[in-house]
């Protein structure tokens, strides 16, 4: 019940709608049970578009909702908006199954909030998200983000699996909502606009993943890390959950394989759907998909803290019949050691340097490999595939 000529937007379908004393009254309806059904209302003008689902040949409602007024108006982008929620939904089904609801419906909220909500079925994303790049950049002062919002746009709609679909059990499991809708959301971007895009989230993920580190908190204790400000406990929280979570999943999808890695989400999210699931039930299922322990990187990752320091250092040796053998050196720093698999890459003069992954069982690890001619250079885990620091102490 709002005042004309305000409407209201809501989780599920419209099933009614009716004046009463200058008010706009709408009814609105959910076929099954929900966590964290919401409603906004303001100023909106509204359109529709069909999304026919490649995967199950359901017809889903796109909904996009904007305000007309002024130069912050986003009803010239409503089209795209709706274009591109096509376009996420196609790659989300492909890689998390069916969309979990009948419609989808998207709005704008006002210029600078800086971040959106998911409720079933339900989007709402910060204002600039509905104006040109222009606009948006001239708005930065007052936003949290910057202009490219393919990103946020993409975690958002990952929330109806990640968080709805299949909700977290206890506050140590949230990130099975926030890293995995956030991972999901650099999957998309990569296809939108390739590896590059990709790499910059993993950038920024590392970076903030080493300000949440100082919080003396693993991932498991997101919710709790606390700080002088409430500034700063949120920035802790943030990057433990987004950004450190994000990155860790990553390393479980380089480490499983892409393939091993959608069968295994895929499973989870059928396993538990409608219902909450905890960390321990992700390790299980993607255990059993991948043919491998995984105690040891849910132990390291997911509830230590530590982020490692690596420093690599090499050595070349000519061998009697011509080729060279490289002694390579990788020292972590720190008292919490962790596991890894990393690659190490060999410029042999080649167009693409060669790659070997390598398993390194101790803090103070040596390794050997016999190469066909002395590399111009060799270093370590160029595409970023495991979260530390890496520093390359010499070369001889």
């Amino acid at each position: 019940r709002v005042k004309k000529p305000l409407s209201a937007i809501a989780s599920g379908r419209l099933v009614e709608t009716k004046e009463e004393n200058g008010m706009q009254i709408t009814r609105w309806v959910t076929d099954k049970e929900v966590a964290f059904p919401s409603f906004i209302f303001g100023r909106f003008s509204s359109r529709e578009d069909i999304y026919k689902s490649e995967k199950t040949g359901r017809e889903i409602i796109i909904g996009v909702h904007a305000t007309p007024l002024g130069r912050l108006r986003g009803t010239t982008k409503m089209k795209s908006v709706s274009n591109e929620a096509r376009e996420i939904l196609k790659l989300f089904e492909e890689f998390f199954g069916p969309y979990p609801y009948d419609r989808l419906d998207i709005t704008q909220m006002a210029v600078g909030v800086g971040f959106g909500q998911a409720p079933p079925g339900l989007l709402f994303l910060t204002g600039e998200a509905f104006v040109s790049a222009g606009l948006a950049a001239e708005l930065l002062r007052r936003s949290a983000r910057g202009p490219y919002y393919h990103d946020f746009f993409a975690h958002e709609l990952a929330h109806q699996w990640f968080g709805h679909e299949v909700l977290w059990g206890r506050d140590e499991d949230q990130w099975l909502s926030e890293a995995f809708a956030e991972y999901a959301s650099a999957i998309y971007v990569e296809q939108l606009d390739g590896p590059g895009k990709f790499q910059e989230k993993l950038t920024r993920w590392r970076d903030e993943a080493l300000v949440g580190e100082r919080s003396g908190f693993p991932i498991a204790g997101a919710n709790y890390a606390s700080a002088p400000s409430l500034k700063a406990t949120r920035d802790y929280r943030t990057n433990l959950m987004y950004n450190k979570g994000a990155y860790v999943v990553h390393m479980m999808r380089t480490l499983m394989g892409p393939d091993k890695f959608l069968e295994g989400m895929k499973a989870f999210l059928e396993a538990h759907s409608g219902g909450m699931a905890t960390t321990q039930m992700l390790k299980t299922d993607i255990e059993e998909i991948a043919g491998m322990p995984l105690d040891w990187f849910f132990d390291q990752w997911f509830y230590t803290a530590a982020i490692p320091t690596l420093k690599f250092s090499y050595s070349t040796q000519r061998s009697e019949d011509g080729t060279f053998l490289l002694t390579g050196r990788i020292v972590q720093d720190g008292h919490d050691w962790k596991q890894l698999v990393i690659p190490v890459y060999y410029d042999l003069g080649g167009k693409q340097p060669s790659i070997q992954r390598q398993a390194v069982g101790s803090p103070d690890f040596t390794f050997k490999a016999k190469l066909p001619s002395k590399p111009r250079r060799v270093w370590l885990d160029e595409e970023r595939t495991v979260l530390a620091n890496v520093i390359t102490d010499s070369k001889k």
